[in-house]
């Protein structure tokens, strides 16, 4: 059941209900009533637990996980934020990383670029004698 799926992801990947329906724009009361089953997310809630999750509809809605959440065929799909190799790895986040995560994957693509543009420059401006940001930024000037 859809209740049950909710409150599997958010133990799964370390999130409060509060910080659930802080990225949803929602009442925590609210959020709750999602995993209780006394109310039901709306389309557009439910979309944006998909992408926070990195789950398909079909998933959320049905159990269903056969299909990939991003198959071979359609790279154009794949983002950064969808790169961890697996949940175990995204435990090893800390709270702050994991919010970010979540919070990144509901923006648009022009969004996630600015904000990737953004956390390069900063980065650089504070390790610039790294060599890692050093090939990055040669990489983003070639571009």
């Amino acid at each position: 059941m859809l209740k049950d799926r909710l409150r599997y992801l958010r133990n799964l990947h370390g999130f409060t209900q509060k910080q659930l329906a802080e990225a949803l724009n929602i009442e925590r009361s609210t959020y709750t009533y999602y995993e209780t089953g006394k109310t039901h997310p709306d389309i557009n809630a439910i979309i944006k637990i998909a992408k926070i999750y990195s789950v398909t509809l079909d998933y959320l809605l049905t159990g269903d996980n056969s299909k990939p959440v991003f198959p071979q065929s359609a790279p154009e799909y794949r983002t950064a934020a969808f790169d961890l190799p697996c949940d175990t790895d995204f435990m090893n986040l800390d709270q702050q990383e994991r919010i970010l995560i979540m919070l990144f994957r509901l923006l648009n693509g022009q969004q996630k670029e600015d904000i990737v543009r953004r956390a390069r420059d900063m980065s650089a401006d504070t390790n610039n004698n790294s060599e890692f940001f050093v090939s990055e930024k040669r990489e983003i000037e070639n571009k």
